[in-house]
């Protein structure tokens, strides 16, 4: 399932937006004098949906999960994980070809989420997408996700 919910934005944002320049695209680790045998070691960077629109660029990246959020000390929290993999994806790909913003998306499942964050300097956004309504209200959410 989460590569059904992955290619369906992905497939959705390069029809129904064709505005926007859809691609995957792998990013290159930001390193210093490594060498081939250490740079072979790092795991490949890919994103599940990098968009340009102007000079905006945007990495989303989709999760498919059973909870939207974890507790972590009777407090709801994001995925750690998926918050450092798209800020590594924002680091490494902002210092190549200059800034840009990332984007989580989830399914909704237990919450609705629309929250934003700047961190160092790169705009973040949780979200969200209720996938049990209908295809039209769907439809709209998936076309304002990225603003025109």
């Amino acid at each position: 399932m989460p590569y059904v919910f992955q290619f369906f934005v992905f497939n959705f944002l390069r029809i129904e937006r064709p505005e926007l320049r859809v691609r995957r695209e792998n990013i290159a680790w930001r390193t210093d004098r490594v060498s081939d045998a250490d740079r072979a070691l790092l795991p490949i960077m890919q994103t599940d949906v990098t968009m340009d629109l102007g000079d905006r660029h945007i990495i989303l990246d989709t999760k498919f999960y059973r909870d939207t959020l974890v507790e972590y000390y009777g407090s709801k929290k994001l995925h750690t994980e998926h918050l450092y993999q798209l800020f590594s994806y924002l680091v490494n790909w902002g210092s190549e070809k200059g800034p840009c913003e990332g984007i989580l998306l989830y399914p909704t499942v237990d919450i609705n989420l629309d929250s934003r964050f700047t961190i160092l300097g790169f705009p973040v956004r949780v979200r969200t997408l209720n996938l049990a309504r209908r295809w039209q209200d769907i439809h709209s959410d998936l076309i304002n996700l990225i603003p025109k």
